[in-house]
């Protein structure tokens, strides 16, 4: 069996055998452009992704958050640094 990719479009799309079709079912607004050439991702299309502006720099939390002090006050920030002072790091911390 080939892999789909070698087969084309033409391989993902089902068929319906014409035996089975009825009259109803074969109508030209069926078989039409408007089904077979409908693409899922047309009215999704995106060029450019934004993403959102959730980081808002500031000194002071940045600190707070990742400073010496927040370090040495709990156990695993003393693990921390360390394992940074092990390593040879040059600076411990913010």
């Amino acid at each position: 069996m080939a892999p789909r990719a070698l087969l084309g479009a033409a391989a993902a799309r089902p068929t319906v055998a014409a035996s089975t079709m009825t009259a109803s079912q074969a109508t030209p607004s069926l078989l039409g452009s408007s089904l077979f050439s409908w693409n899922p991702f047309a009215s999704t299309q995106a060029r450019f992704i934004s993403y959102g502006n959730s980081y808002q720099p500031s000194n002071l939390v940045r600190k707070r958050r990742h400073g010496f002090l927040s370090r040495i006050t709990k156990k695993s920030g003393r693990r921390v640094l360390q394992r940074r002072l092990a390593k040879g790091r040059k600076n411990m911390s913010h």
